[in-house]
């Protein structure tokens, strides 16, 4: 019996349907997504989640920022005005209508981050961060 099992939680190498083991690869696949996770810094993956999601969402402002990861107000406006200008991220606020908050973001840079290894391990980044995006 594994761990797994002892705790009540699925094998992932174990196929439900059957009681054989799936293929070595997808074995060692799921065991190198955990060391990922197990690396990463939780202050970065905030960074580049909220960076990944201003470039993605349409017309990104901050409630729609709050509601895609579930964080207060004050973290994804802490994240976008001290974070990101630190790693040479570069947003800028494009004014819509006449209030100061009517508008959105939107990246000119990614700086220092990689957008396509932030796409490639979004997955990841969201499981540090227990955060789940919507399809």
């Amino acid at each position: 019996m594994s761990n797994a099992q002892r705790c009540g939680k699925k094998d992932p190498a174990v196929n439900s349907n059957t009681q054989y083991r799936e293929p070595l690869k997808d074995f060692r696949e799921i065991s190198m997504n955990r060391e990922l996770t197990d690396q990463l810094n939780p202050t970065i993956c905030r960074r580049m989640l909220i960076t990944h999601l201003i470039e993605t969402l349409p017309k990104p402002n901050n409630p729609a920022l709050e509601e895609a990861t579930g964080w207060p107000r004050r973290t994804v406006q802490d994240v976008i005005a001290k974070g990101l200008p630190g790693h040479g991220t570069q947003v800028e606020f494009i004014q819509e209508g006449v209030r100061n908050n009517d508008g959105y973001y939107a990246l000119r840079d990614w700086g220092s981050f990689n957008g396509e290894w932030v796409r490639e391990h979004l997955t990841e980044i969201c499981q540090v961060l227990d955060v789940t995006l919507e399809s």
